[in-house]
């Protein structure tokens, strides 16, 4: 018996579906807090249970200096979202976030495919 996912094409086929993708969901949490008003422990579970995102999400992270959100680390370490400190430094408390999230992009891109 032949494996489907090993079967030759007939022409006008098209290539046989895989299964779910794997979905990485980076946030950038300063922004999210600058750009919303609600309750974003509400707004985030939705957006994980909805099927906006298309695929399995896989990997969960938010990067923001967690000092000043506090209220917020429980609610999204509950949704099993991996809190990555992005401290602020300097008189304008900029930080290195939106670099840290290109790096990472790409590492998950080359290391988990």
């Amino acid at each position: 018996m032949t494996n489907y996912m090993n079967a030759p094409l007939s022409e006008g086929q098209d290539l046989p579906v895989a299964a779910s993708p794997s979905v990485a969901l980076l946030i950038d949490f300063d922004n999210v807090t600058m750009a919303t008003r609600s309750d974003l422990s509400k707004e985030l579970k939705l957006l994980l249970e909805s099927d906006v995102v298309p695929g399995k999400i896989t990997v969960k992270r938010a990067y923001a200096d967690w000092r000043r959100y506090p209220q917020y680390v429980v609610p999204l370490s509950e949704a099993c979202v991996e809190l990555i400190f992005a401290p602020a430094y300097g008189s304008s408390k900029k930080n290195a976030t939106d670099l840290r999230m290109a790096i990472d992009g790409l590492e998950l891109v080359f290391l988990r495919p």
